[in-house]
C-alpha cells in the first residue's frame, strides 16, 4: 500500500493505497477544493497536511501512468511511492507559480527510468552468475534512453526545460503523461490542431537544441 510519508514532517498515513484507483482525496477545507498549485505552495512551506492531500490527488494517476509502461503492479507501486516521496523531498526545487502536474509527471518519469535501469543491471548480474533472470519489463521510454549516459540525460532535461512554456507543457503531456491531443485540448479549452502544432514545434526545437548541445559536448570532451 502506498502512503504519504515525507521524512521531515510526517502526516497521517492515508488509509488506502492507489492500486485501487481511487481519486477521492481528503480536503483541507470541505467547502473549498484546493488546486494542485495551492497545495504545492503550502507543501513548499512545510505543510505536511497539504502534501498528504496532494498525494491523494496525484498518486492514483501517477500509478496508472507508470503501470501502463512497466506492466507490473508491484513495480509500479514502488516507483509511484518513490516519485511521490521525491515530490516532498525536492519541494524546494519547485518553481512557485508553475503548473504542478508536468513537474510531478517528470519526477515520476525519471523515477521509472531509474528503476528500469536498475532492474536491467540486476538482470545482467544474475545472468552472469548463472541464475535465472527476472522476466523482462518493456517500456518504450526506458528503451529510448538506454543509449544515453547520465551527462546526456541531464543535457536532454536542460533542453526540455529551455523550451517555451506552452511547447514544453504540450510535449510533456503527450510524451511523458501519455495523454492524447484531444484530452489536452479539452482540458485547456484549445483545438486539437493547436495542441498538435505546439507538440510538433516543441519536438523540432528539442531535437535541434539537443543535437547541437550534444555536438558541442562531444567536441569539448575530445578537445586536448
Amino acid at each position: 500500500m502506498l502512503s504519504a510519508l515525507p521524512p521531515a514532517s510526517t502526516p497521517p498515513s492515508p488509509a488506502r493505497g492507489v492500486a485501487g484507483g481511487s481519486d477521492v482525496s481528503p480536503t483541507l477545507n470541505a467547502a473549498v477544493i484546493p488546486t494542485l498549485e495551492s497545495l504545492m505552495e503550502r507543501a513548499c512551506d512545510g505543510d505536511a497536511r497539504a502534501y498528504e492531500v496532494l498525494f491523494h490527488r496525484m498518486a492514483p494517476a501517477i500509478y496508472r501512468y507508470v503501470l501502463r509502461r512497466v506492466r507490473a503492479p508491484g513495480m509500479a507501486e514502488e516507483i509511484t511511492q518513490t516519485a511521490m516521496y521525491k515530490v516532498w523531498s525536492a519541494r524546494a526545487m519547485f518553481q512557485r507559480g508553475a503548473r504542478v502536474e508536468p513537474w510531478v509527471y517528470q519526477i515520476a518519469h525519471n523515477a521509472m527510468i531509474d528503476a528500469l535501469r536498475a532492474q536491467k543491471r540486476r538482470r545482467e548480474r544474475l545472468t552472469r552468475e548463472g541464475d535465472v533472470p527476472e522476466p523482462e519489463v518493456i517500456a518504450h521510454e526506458g528503451d529510448a534512453l538506454d543509449g544515453l549516459d547520465d551527462a546526456q540525460r541531464n543535457l536532454l532535461t536542460q533542453c526540455i526545460d529551455a523550451l517555451p512554456t506552452v511547447q514544453r507543457e504540450a510535449l510533456i503531456a503527450m510524451k511523458v503523461e501519455g495523454r492524447s491531443a484531444r484530452e489536452i485540448a479539452e482540458s485547456q479549452g484549445l483545438s486539437v490542431s493547436a495542441i498538435k502544432v505546439r507538440a510538433f514545434r516543441a519536438y523540432q526545437t528539442l531535437r535541434a537544441a539537443f543535437g547541437q548541445s550534444l555536438t558541442l559536448q562531444r567536441r569539448d570532451g575530445s578537445a586536448p
